[in-house]
């Protein structure tokens, strides 16, 4: 086994330094795995959720017209007139707003025409 020198350079260490840069490898690799699923979980909660806004749109325009709605769990966690509103209640609730599908809903049904 070979000695290292460690960065102090006073005292040996007594670790192969592959094996060293494989602890630091593996542990950064795992943290990058659990990392990477917890992301798809959260893409595929916001995807279920805007799918979800998407299939209730006509039921919800009747009651949240000029409104911004907060989809969270397939259903309106939050509702107000502004993004601020939507803000305040969102974290009085200890929703995520970063995870979280919001849609304005408008009053009047706009045609754009390219």
């Amino acid at each position: 086994m070979s000695f290292f020198t460690n960065t102090s350079g006073n005292k040996p260490i007594s670790e192969p330094a592959n094996f060293i840069f494989f602890k630091i490898y593996f542990n950064i690799s795992r943290n990058k795995v659990v990392y990477m699923e917890q992301m798809v979980k959260s893409l595929e909660k916001f995807e279920k959720d805007l799918k979800w806004f998407s299939e209730k749109y006509d039921e919800l325009k009747s009651k949240y017209k000029g409104k911004f709605v907060l989809i969270r769990d397939s259903r309106v966690a939050v509702s107000g007139s502004n993004m601020d509103e939507i803000k305040q209640k969102a974290e009085k609730e200890s929703i995520d707003l970063s995870k979280s599908v919001v849609e304005f809903i408008p009053s009047v049904e706009t045609t754009i025409i390219i």
